[in-house]
């Protein structure tokens, strides 16, 4: 296979056996979690980022996020 972006390796040698890829969020909102496995599915695996959940939550106390 051809080489990804910036010469990272393609994403189909990331693919487990069946040929579906893990990818790691960075979020601790189930509903977040929820809506991005069903965007994703069949071909991904979305899991939270190991250990995230033990960081304190950034405060969101603006008018909008940037």
């Amino acid at each position: 296979s051809l080489p990804g972006a910036r010469g990272h390796p393609a994403p189909a040698r990331f693919a487990d056996a069946g040929g579906r890829v893990k990818i790691y969020c960075a979020t601790t909102n189930a509903g977040k979690i929820r809506e991005f496995r069903q965007a994703l599915e069949p071909d991904f695996d979305l899991e939270m980022l190991p250990g995230l959940d033990r960081l304190a939550a950034p405060e969101e106390t603006g008018d909008t996020f940037e």
